[in-house]
């Protein structure tokens, strides 16, 4: 058998709870798992950054003991990120207990260290290490003292009679700091090396036969850049970029699969071997939500639930507060007020939820705020201030950071080169040059953001989190002030990745995407309609990132466009066809959901109405030509393909076949060579929200 055949990949995507214990009738796996009397049959369940969400467990143990039951050799790996997101595991006694106890009870084979996995601090981490039943791998560490012996840079696994599985762990490291997305504080002491470089120096240590996995907590562009490096390979079970890989994706030879995150998916691969070597591998995802959880697990749960200190409610909120920016400005604004600060800063991967309404309890915060980082206080000038917002902008190429008490507007390229950087006051008043203000953010900022300041700063000894609970449980207004976009930033025009495309008008993304129709959502929106020939086009509010403006006669291209909308380059276009009673149903469900403009559109226009009691319960729809929505007549409309697979439950009149090489970058890229000059119509409003008196 030519080495070619060995290293082929039949990949399909089938994601059926009622497919989980058997193989597709196209593949060449029988029901018994094997092919023929010379080959082997293995299953392996994988998943990623589960951040607490234990529940998920319980559903994962139905699958995985119901394929124990069905094949010989069975088994499930996890690629990191068990802890932070959930103040039941973040909070325990030790911390991320009752991951350990579950994971222990489900009998997993291996782990890989992730980065949050240092959350908690090395001697929490040592201690879970210890009392595993299971190897914890990690190659690109170089950790002494007691415990550290524990952590293993790879393992082979053989169950009685079966072949040998060999596991490499390896962990991401940031490219400017060189050490894992973690606090710096939980990570003295520790060496990493590049995880790349390292795979390639445990090579000589794969042997030639049975199954080599890297166990990667590394994310999808790193895993595909380790298959190229390492060829050797046959698995990558990924982790730490949340990506959901339906199918996985076959890469040099070397097939990558990675389950999205929070334990949505289980991920399966059904692998062959014939004479040792692998000649065949197949993923899936398995989604959760259509899994009965395993009684003993989900008892093991609400065990661990069962804490009444966690339900107390800390404040009631008047409004529904949705979005990392709003709950990142709100956070930031309670801590000036509770901590006497001129100004604070938040990073927005610290605020992990995304909504919060009404009675808030102990637990949403400690969910919200998972990490124990220190609020840290500096005295710092505008300058200073501008060279941590410099410092922010070269780490994510946008600003990221979340404020009070300053409002900012930047000037920059799509590529994040910063032309200006204007400070102001909550009322638009420049901070005064000469006057140090009195600035507080965490200490993960403090120990990861490098920027020059006289000030060293510090501690507050006082967490984020016990700070917005003593501020909520003070009496105080639950929301001091709007906790609006206060961050605007203009993309100005860069020689290079542009096409010949301008805008008569500024193209905006608005400082609020749900709050009706924006520039560049129309944009978009057109571009779908366009490119797929519907009458109508729906593209989702929430992948608009809010407060870009690009100035009007900018050429916009590739870089500009990644500015403004979240994650064009991947997402494809589905069209369904739909009645108009329909999608007027659809449009007044999703509104209701979001309580604002959950969608952008092409091809028609709508004025929602909300009620006296705050109910958004009508939408009157007119279609281009100006007349309304007809119930009965049936439109192609075109839909984010994502949002629609995952999201939206429609019962569609048809559906039209999918193109996915076609993505909406791509759409809109050519949407505008088409249209070289775009017009001031761009900035008319389509989705309008009035507040209505009820029978208006």
């Amino acid at each position: 058998m030519s080495n070619h055949r060995r290293r082929a990949h039949a990949l399909y995507a089938t994601v059926c709870l009622a497919l989980f214990a058997a193989i597709s009738p196209a593949s060449a796996l029988n029901e018994n798992g094997a092919a023929g009397a010379s080959e082997e049959h293995l299953v392996i369940f994988h998943f990623n950054d589960l951040h607490g969400r234990i529940e998920r467990l319980s559903r994962m143990a139905t699958v995985v003991r119901e394929a124990r039951r069905q094949y010989r050799h069975v088994y499930f790996f996890c690629a990191g990120d068990n802890f932070s997101g959930n103040p039941v595991v973040d909070q325990a006694d030790p911390r991320g207990e009752p991951v350990l106890k579950l994971l222990n009870t489900l009998g997993i084979q291996a782990m890989v260290l992730g980065n949050h996995e240092f959350d908690y601090g090395q001697e929490v981490l040592l201690g879970f290490v210890g009392r595993s039943r299971f190897p914890v791998l990690c190659a690109n560490i170089e950790a002494h003292g007691p415990g550290w012996e524990s952590v293993k840079p790879l393992v082979g696994i053989q169950s009685a009679a079966g072949p040998l599985l060999t596991v490499l762990g390896l962990i991401q490291i940031e490219p400017d700091s060189g050490i894992p997305s973690a606090h710096p504080s939980r990570l003295e002491g520790l060496k990493f090396q590049d995880p790349i470089e390292t795979a390639v120096a445990f090579r000589s240590r794969l042997p030639r036969k049975g199954v080599r996995i890297a166990l990667s907590h590394l994310g999808y562009a790193t895993d595909r850049q380790l298959a190229e490096a390492l060829p050797e390979l046959d698995l990558i079970l990924g982790g730490h970029s949340h990506t959901v890989l339906d199918s996985g994706v076959s890469h040099n030879g070397v097939l990558i699969a990675q389950a999205g995150a929070h334990g949505d998916y289980l991920g399966r691969i059904d692998v062959v071997l014939e004479a040792g070597e692998v000649t065949r591998s197949e993923a899936r995802l398995i989604p959760m939500d259509s899994v009965q959880p395993a009684p003993d697990i989900l008892s093991m749960v609400k065990a661990f639930e069962s804490n009444p200190v966690m339900e107390r409610v800390v404040a009631t909120l008047p409004r529904t507060l949705e979005g990392k920016t709003v709950l990142g400005n709100w956070i930031c604004d309670m801590l000036c007020r509770q901590l006497n600060l001129d100004i604070a800063f938040h990073n927005a991967g610290g605020v992990r939820v995304n909504r919060l309404e009404g009675a808030v309890r102990l637990q949403d915060i400690y969910q919200m705020l998972p990490f124990e980082n220190l609020v840290v206080r500096m005295e710092l000038y505008p300058r200073e201030i501008r060279g941590l917002i410099a410092t922010d902008i070269s780490k994510h190429g946008k600003v990221d950071l979340l404020m009070s008490g300053i409002r900012l507007r930047v000037a920059r390229t799509a590529a994040g080169k910063i032309h200006a950087i204007e400070l102001m006051g909550p009322d638009g008043t420049p901070l005064n040059e000469n006057r140090r203000y009195a600035v507080g953010f965490n200490s993960y900022i403090a120990s990861s953001y490098r920027f020059d300041h006289d000030d060293p700063g510090k501690s507050l000894e006082m967490t984020t989190a016990a700070s917005v609970i003593a501020y909520l449980e003070s009496g105080r207004p639950p929301i001091p002030s709007d906790p609006a976009l206060r961050a605007e930033e203009e993309i100005v025009a860069a020689p290079a990745d542009t096409v010949d495309a301008r805008c008569e008008d500024p193209l905006e993304t608005g400082p609020d995407p749900f709050a009706g129709s924006s520039a560049a959502g129309n944009l978009m929106a057109d571009a779908m309609r366009e490119q797929s020939g519907a009458q109508v086009a729906l593209f989702p509010s929430r992948l608009l990132v809010p407060g870009i403006r690009i100035a009007a006669g900018t050429s916009i291209g590739r870089p500009q466009l990644r500015s403004m909308f979240k994650h064009a380059e991947k997402n494809a276009i589905q069209v369904a066809r739909l009645s108009g009673g329909q999608l007027r149903a659809f449009l007044l469900q999703q509104a209701r959901f979001r309580k604002g403009m959950d969608l952008q559109v092409s091809g028609m226009s709508c004025t929602f109405c909300r009620n006296l009691a705050g109910v958004i319960d009508r939408v009157e729809c007119r279609v281009a030509d100006g007349s309304r929505l007809d119930q009965q007549t049936a439109l192609k409309v075109a839909f984010c393909a994502y949002d629609y697979d995952r999201f939206y439950k429609l019962k569609p009149l048809a559906v039209e076949p999918r193109d996915s090489a076609v993505t909406l970058e791509s759409a809109l890229l050519r949407y505008l060579s088409r249209h070289p000059r775009l017009d001031s119509d761009l900035s008319s409003p389509r989705m309008i929200l009035r507040d209505c008196a009820d029978g208006e």
